[in-house]
């Protein structure tokens, strides 16, 4: 495959922070992958200690196969392709085992209990009528925004994003709704996660010393939280490669 000289230059990048800027189509992802066969041909680094994070599960999973295509017979060890949500599960996972808490997870439609279902439910009661669809769809992305963008219900107020009447009691009771229930939807992954690496030393200890670099691909599309637990995660090595 032929490389141009930057993308040579990034790839060959050994240790400290860098973050590579580039158009679309112009090669950053493949830049990734060379750069975690560089690590371990040509540094000496162990495939199970480079963490490379995107945001889909099909730009995971695509990854992964151009890596093992073109790289597959350089060790039996795989090198971690995975989106930050996983990572976070994972995480939490291991965090609701080891204090005997099991979370249950509210996404989907199709199921029994879903947020969907428990924030209809929410509104209805606290503002005595139906939430339309695009009323509903309006309330998830601001919710979601608050939890991305690790800000308060105030905060999100005070800056005219929403009309919707009462909206802080709305979040403030599915907040409670969640908790009381150890309930938690894809956004609270980021939070609880963050949360986990921020108050509990063993387990931050543990996958700081679980991976010597950490590669991100569309670093444009990362929020504040996620980039937090990438950036808590990386440090203090501080060997972070971001693609955007």
């Amino acid at each position: 495959m032929h490389l141009n000289e930057e993308q040579k230059q990034a790839i060959s990048h050994y240790q400290g922070p860098a973050l590579v800027l580039a158009v679309p189509g112009a090669g950053k992802t493949t830049v990734l992958i060379h750069r975690a066969a560089n690590l371990i041909l040509n540094r000496g680094i162990s495939p199970e200690r480079i963490l490379s994070i995107t945001f889909s599960r099909a730009s995971a999973k695509d990854m992964k196969d151009r890596f093992n295509r073109l790289y597959g017979d350089i060790s039996h060890i795989p090198v971690h392709f995975s989106t930050i949500h996983s990572f976070a599960y994972n995480l939490i996972r291991e965090y609701a085992y080891s204090n005997g808490i099991r979370f249950r997870l509210i996404e989907g439609s199709n199921q029994e209990l879903n947020k969907y279902g428990i924030l209809k439910g929410i509104y209805h009661s606290i503002n005595g009528e139906y939430i339309s669809e695009e009323g509903l769809e309006n309330l998830i992305n601001a919710i979601g925004y608050i939890k991305n963008m690790l800000i308060t219900p105030k905060d999100f107020l005070s800056q005219d994003r929403t009309s919707m009447r009462n909206f802080e009691d709305i979040y403030n009771r599915y907040e409670r709704y969640k908790r009381d229930r150890n309930l938690m939807d894809f956004d609270d992954m980021l939070t609880k996660a963050l949360g986990i690496l921020k108050n509990n030393s063993y387990l931050l200890n543990k996958y700081r010393n679980r991976y010597d670099h950490i590669q991100v691909d569309e670093g444009q599309d990362t929020s504040k939280a996620q980039m937090e637990i990438i950036r808590t995660l990386s440090q203090p090595k501080n060997n972070l490669f971001i693609v955007a």
